[in-house]
């Protein structure tokens, strides 16, 4: 945030983290100096985890940089939040023969479900925020499963945890990046 001074003239910014990477070690240590000089800045090394994700830095036999991103300890918190730790995993994201746009509403008012409603959401941002940093394979489920945020019934709950036990089942999965 922002922070003023008396001096009209300056301003002051924090910013806690920032990640910046480049394809060769000269320009990153330029970068660094020229950066230095303009703002204190400590300089902390090699990514390894951010924002809930690690980051898996290999040099691949042809000598190209390659990163794997996953979520495996957010994955296990959540498990952990919604007492699933003991929980199956399956195959599939999805429930057979139970799609998720026909899952029967209950006709309650979210105001009659405190607890349902804070539940899901808390299962289905968190299942936004994984879909989009390292599992793009759950992100048409989770889109559907966002649709009922507002007012979800205990079936669309039993769905957002089926993908729960999915990605339990799959943690260690996640994306990756090669260097061209």
């Amino acid at each position: 945030m922002p922070q003023s001074t008396n001096d009209s003239s300056a301003a002051i910014t924090y910013v806690d983290d920032c990640l910046y990477w480049g394809s060769d070690d000269a320009a990153e240590a330029w970068f660094e100096q020229a950066l230095g000089q303009q703002l204190k800045i400590d300089f902390m090394g090699d990514l390894s985890f951010y924002l809930g994700a690690h980051y898996d830095w290999q040099v691949i036999l042809d000598g190209r940089l390659c990163i794997h991103c996953l979520q495996e300890g957010h994955i296990h918190k959540m498990l952990d939040q919604h007492s699933m730790l003991d929980a199956n995993a399956v195959d599939s994201p999805y429930r057979s023969g139970l799609p998720i746009d026909r899952v029967r509403h209950d006709g309650l008012d979210p105001s009659e479900k405190p607890l349902l409603v804070k539940a899901y959401q808390s299962i289905v941002g968190s299942l936004n925020w994984i879909s989009l940093s390292t599992r793009p394979d759950i992100t048409p489920v989770t889109s559907l499963l966002a649709t009922y945020l507002h007012n979800p019934s205990p079936g669309h709950l039993t769905s957002a945890k089926h993908v729960l036990r999915y990605l339990k089942g799959s943690s260690g999965w996640g994306i990756t990046y090669t260097q061209i």
